[in-house]
């Protein structure tokens, strides 16, 4: 896993449960906003896991 990937896991789990935001979203909040793809691709790397931050 690489290490933008732990950076958006990290800030999915700070979104409260109920809430949404976007892919673009996240990736302002990680000073990349042109990311967003990225962003999907990180939450897509996760599956069906158990524990996963959304």
């Amino acid at each position: 896993m690489t290490s933008f990937y732990e950076k958006v896991y990290y800030v999915v789990r700070r979104i409260p449960a109920g809430k949404v935001t976007s892919y673009g979203r996240i990736a302002e909040m990680l000073s990349a906003p042109r990311a967003a793809r990225a962003v999907g691709y990180a939450l897509n790397a996760l599956g069906d896991k158990k524990g996963d931050p959304a």
